[in-house]
């Protein structure tokens, strides 16, 4: 049976660390993130919906009669 000390030397071996840079080597490039997606626009279901409101209200409001 291992002992407790071998299990730990087995998982600090698996733990990887990232290369180190030479003295020399630039700074890594730095990371490109996508812009954040735009809402969308109405869809055809909003456009029925507004367009309906638009044919239902009345063409000659009351602020435009002639007395």
């Amino acid at each position: 049976m291992p002992s407790e000390k071998e299990d730990d030397k087995k998982k600090n071996k698996k733990k990887a660390k990232a290369p180190q840079r030479k003295k020399d080597e630039p700074p890594p490039k730095p990371i490109k993130w996508a812009e954040a997606p735009k809402e969308p626009g109405p869809n055809s279901l909003d456009l029925m919906r507004q367009c309906a409101e638009d044919l239902a209200q009345n063409v000659f409001p009351m602020n435009i009669r002639q007395d």
